[in-house]
This record gives C-alpha cells, structure tokens and sequence, in this order.
C-alpha cells in the first residue's frame, strides 16, 4: 500500500511516502509562506525518486489542522485535486495527534495561558513533549534563537528537550467554546450569547448572573471566581443582573456591551478614561486582570484534548501564574 502524505499546517512544508510499513521518501522544506508554490513540486519529486505515479497512490493523508489558515487550506485543495480523477481515498490527520504520535507511548500534554520558560520547565517535569498555550510564543519576528531574550530562552528549552508549542490566541479568542465561553462558565452566567463584537463578531458574551448582586457585591464575586489577587471597578449605582465578558483586552467592545442590555462588563485591561466612560453611561466596570479573566481557558484545552485524544494525558499547569501582584 502506497501512503502519500502531505503537511503544509505551519512555515514548514512536508512531503512523506510510505510503502507498506517502510517510509520511503521524506522530505521538510523551510521555504517560508510559498506553500501554493513549493507543494506540487514537491510531490512530484516524490514520486519521481520512488518510480511512482499518483496512479500508484492508495491513500492521500493531508493535515486538517490546527495550522495556518491559509496553509491548511492549500495542503487540503491540493490532495483533493490529486486524488479526484481516480476517486482515491484522503485522511485528514491532526495535527496534534500527528505530534503525539511521534511519541508512543509519552502522550503527555500540559495546558497553559503562556508558554513560558516556568511552563516550559514543568512540561520537562512532566516528561510532556507538547505545550500547548494561548498566548503565542513568538510575538514578533525572530532571526535568531539565542538566550539574550525570554522568548530565545524558552524557544531554545523547549527544543532541547523535544517539546513541540502550539498556541491559538485569536483562534481561541474567537471561537465557540474558546476564551470568552470559559469566562462566562467560570462567572456562572446563564443564558449565554454572542455579544457579536470585533471584526468577525465573534468576540465577546453576554449572560445572566444567578441573581442580582450590588456592585461591589459583584467585583467580589468576580475576584473570587477567576482567584484574581484583585479587581478595579467603577460602580454603576445600580444593581446587576446581565454581564457582558470580554477576556483580556476587550474595552473597545464597550459598546456592543451595552447594545446587548448589560449592566456591567468584565474584562481584562482598563485605562482611566474607560472607567470614567462606563461610569457616564451606567455600566459597571469591572478589570480582573489579563492573566485572570483569560487563564480559564487552560482547563477547557486539557478537556478538549483528553476528549478528543483519549489515550494522551493532558493536564494544566500548576506553576503558572499571574506575573501581576498587588500590595
């Protein structure tokens, strides 16, 4: 059986065959985002160098992801396109059990809110050989790993002990189920709908408290349930019963906050001059933090790994915490 499989989920593109149980060709190229260019011939020196056609070809297993959008849907179209005139079957394969694979036997997965050299530390602890985080590893362009730098710390770290990181940020921002799902759960709010914000709108929720509580009765609650070391807030003067979230940095969505009938909004990071405008508008204003308001999403990624992965162990990190101390 003749397996030709493709992987174009990230800056590296790959191209591997497998005859029966012997791997045949393989081959990563670091080209940079010129997937729609490289793929094809690619493929056709595969199948040149192990004197096969596409007609020779069994099963086309392509990635489907998580991955770059983009990317993904360029190794998809192209393994459709090969396998269409002969009807020959495809498997899509994830890429996280793709990575876990690599390691039979060591399916251990820690969950965190960043990858940091702590986190990175404690996945080494774990014997763990994948990371995977919301905030992402590398913010801005990097030249050069070296440990001048955090982010060439923590890179370095992790691939000296073969940990691969996958980070989601906006992906999970937006996401059902992602960031703003898991801070209406952890605030117990009912009722839950898109709050139909941002540039896809799909960023922020809007629910019902279990009763009505006094402002500051609220922010207590809030710093309770998200185990905050504390929260600022602006009171509205009246009592709340609809709460909009928005984790992180969601000021911006006051508006459509307010749109949805909430009487106050939880969120990440607030400037002066945003408390002094929800007070004007009789919104209460409640900052709990970056780290609080978006840490929530760590369990719901080990939950949705083990869900989907049953046989990997994927568990939250312990270490890390809010950088942000109060006196």
């Amino acid at each position: 059986m003749n397996i030709l499989a493709v992987d174009t989920a990230g800056k590296t593109l790959g191209v591997a065959l497998l005859q029966d149980d012997r791997l045949k060709y393989e081959c990563y190229l670091d080209g940079g985002m010129t997937h729609s260019e490289t793929l094809m011939p690619l493929v056709d020196h595969c199948l040149k160098l192990c004197g096969l056609t596409c007609a020779d070809i069994d099963l086309f297993g392509v990635n489907a992801g998580p991955g770059s959008f983009t990317g993904l849907r360029i190794g998809l179209a192209a393994v459709k396109g090969l396998a269409f005139p002969r009807e020959t079957l495809c498997a899509p394969v994830s890429t996280l059990e793709a990575l876990a694979a690599a390691h039979t036997g060591e399916g251990t997965v820690l969950c965190a809110l960043d990858a940091t050299e702590d986190v990175i530390e404690e996945a080494i602890e774990h014997g763990a050989q994948l990371v995977v985080a919301h905030h992402p590893a590398i913010f801005t362009s990097v030249s050069r790993v070296t440990t001048d730098d955090a982010t060439g710390r923590v890179l370095r770290l992790a691939i000296c002990h073969g940990i691969s990181i996958i980070c989601m940020h906006t992906n999970a921002d937006c996401a059902v189920g992602g960031v703003n799902d898991a801070l209406a759960s952890a605030l117990f709010l009912t009722d839950v709908i898109n709050m139909e914000a941002g540039e896809n709108r799909m960023l922020g929720r809007v629910g019902d408290l279990p009763h009505e509580m006094q402002p500051r009765e609220f922010a207590l609650f809030v710093k309770e349930c998200l185990r905050a070391g504390g929260v600022r807030f602006c009171d509205c003067g009246k009592p709340i019963r609809r709460v909009a979230v928005g984790g992180g940095a969601c000021g911006k969505l006051m508006d459509s906050a307010l749109a949805k009938g909430a009487d106050a909004f939880v969120i990440g990071d607030c400037s002066y001059d945003l408390m002094q405008r929800a007070q004007s508008l009789g919104l209460t204003l409640v900052d709990a933090g970056h780290f609080p308001t978006e840490n929530p999403i760590a369990a719901v990624f080990a939950d949705r790994i083990g869900e989907a992965f049953p046989r990997l162990i994927s568990v939250v990190s312990e270490r890390h915490a809010d950088c942000i101390q109060f006196v």
